[in-house]
């Protein structure tokens, strides 16, 4: 617990000088100028936080006599091009860190060492200066956190793609598309891809790549999982037309490298995601499946607008550190694992009543086609449909053969009288009313 909150507090407040003292100023200047005493330098005591001011910033810091065994680190994931020089020489990077980081030189006095960062994104320099021994344990902390989040959302993706497997919807695929791309933002940010791609031109642009994935993955499961295609039908076209737009802007971004139009890009994918969780909002009364999208993304999507939009601007808001947007996340995935485990069991149980419905369709049919069979003889027939006698029926044979009622009595030695008696039943059990109607009800099963 002890090492948790020292962790929280750590990032909280990423500028760490007490001991040290740090200046700046924000001019393109060469490694062989810096020192010059015509510089002006400017007293800095909290992180550079200037948003679309970026570019080259130089930082003179003086390390104090007293500390030895120093590291100097840049704890931000949209800075990869840093240069540290100490009498004139340049200062290696340490090796296979999330962040860039730098050993800093040891004397027994006083050091001055200058620090030159390459701005390409937002202007955002949080610096730490820490021992060598806090900084181990600073990163062993964070990458404990980062295992424990990234094997919960390993463990999610698995149980949305068994899901698939078993129920064949499209949904589990969509919110596996998600899961992966949220994640891999995240080991954006908390320097993961700075480990695995330092130097490349990829690292550069994998986070708006990876913001597009999340864009396009957002709304295909929105739609499918509300239904939108039925209940808004427009709304996925106009989704469509934005993420051409920040597709065509990734391009434009990717040849000049304008990072004001980049900013641009990462409000317009905000923009596609605000508007399918604003129709679950809308349709929140409605749909059960709406209720999980609003509670699940609506804390996401506001932690997002102050970690990924704000930074861009330079605003400060709720400055949201990065294991908060890990919390949302872990309730995010939480809320809406849930919720489609739900829908998957409702499903189950829907395709159960229907099956049932189905079989017990099935047979009635089988029955009355076996009756069909069974009935061929149409004697057989109306003693089982229409409960003749067998006096009756064979009265009614006799009836169906055209003869009369005279004819019918002799045959059957009983008086004429009595064969009126039975054809007036005959007529009512058979529900007609003449002999002509009964002939033709005889021999419409013949």
């Amino acid at each position: 617990m002890k090492t948790l909150f020292a962790l929280l507090i750590g990032l909280f407040f990423s500028f760490i000088s007490e001991g040290h003292h740090i200046q700046y100023i924000h001019k393109d200047i060469t490694q062989n100028n810096i020192s010059s005493d015509t510089i002006i330098w400017k007293e800095i005591k909290e992180p550079i936080y200037n948003g679309l001011d970026n570019g080259i910033y130089w930082f003179k810091i003086t390390l104090s006599a007293k500390e030895q065994r120093q590291v100097i680190s840049l704890p931000w994931g949209h800075l990869s091009q840093a240069n540290l020089y100490y009498e004139n020489k340049e200062v290696k990077p340490m090796k296979k860190k999330r962040f860039i980081a730098f050993k800093a030189p040891d004397s027994g006095s006083q050091r001055i060492v200058y620090l030159k960062v390459n701005c390409t994104k937002e202007a955002i320099i949080p610096i730490r200066i820490e021992s060598q021994d806090s900084y181990l344990e600073y990163t062993s902390n964070e990458s404990l956190i980062i295992g424990i989040y990234n094997g919960f959302v390993f463990a999610a993706i698995l149980f949305n793609l068994m899901s698939f497997y078993t129920y064949r919807e499209k949904i589990y695929l969509y919110y596996t598309w998600i899961l992966i791309s949220l994640s891999m933002g995240i080991l954006y940010r908390d320097g993961s891809f700075h480990y695995w791609f330092f130097g490349t031109q990829f690292l550069e642009h994998a986070e708006l790549i990876i913001s597009i994935l999340i864009g396009y993955g957002g709304m295909l499961l929105c739609v499918s999982y509300m239904q939108l295609d039925i209940r808004l039908p427009k709304l996925k076209k106009y989704g469509h037309a934005l993420l051409l737009v920040s597709i065509l802007l990734f391009g434009y971004t990717y040849v000049t490298n304008d990072f004001l139009v980049m900013s641009i890009n990462y409000i317009l994918i905000l923009i596609v995601l605000l508007i399918f969780w604003g129709s679950a909002v809308y349709l929140f009364k409605e749909s059960a499946d709406a209720k999980f999208v609003a509670i699940a993304y609506g804390l996401l999507l506001s932690l997002a607008v102050d970690h990924f939009i704000f930074p861009h601007f330079g605003v400060h808001s709720l400055e949201v550190p990065l294991i908060q947007f890990r919390i949302g996340g872990f309730f995010e995935v939480t809320v809406f694992t849930f919720a489609i485990s739900y829908r998957g069991l409702r499903m189950a149980r829907e395709i159960k009543a229907m099956r049932t419905k189905i079989e017990e369709y099935s047979i009635k049919l089988n029955i009355a086609y076996e009756k069909q069979q069974t009935f061929t003889d149409p004697i057989t027939y109306f003693i089982s449909e229409f409960n003749l006698t067998h006096k009756e029926v064979e009265i009614f044979e006799g009836i169906a053969l055209g003869k009369l009622n005279k004819e019918i009595a002799n045959e059957m030695h009983i008086s004429i009288n009595t064969v009126k008696f039975h054809i007036r039943n005959i007529y009512e059990k058979l529900e007609v009313k003449s002999r002509k109607e009964a002939v033709h009800k005889y021999h419409s099963k013949s």
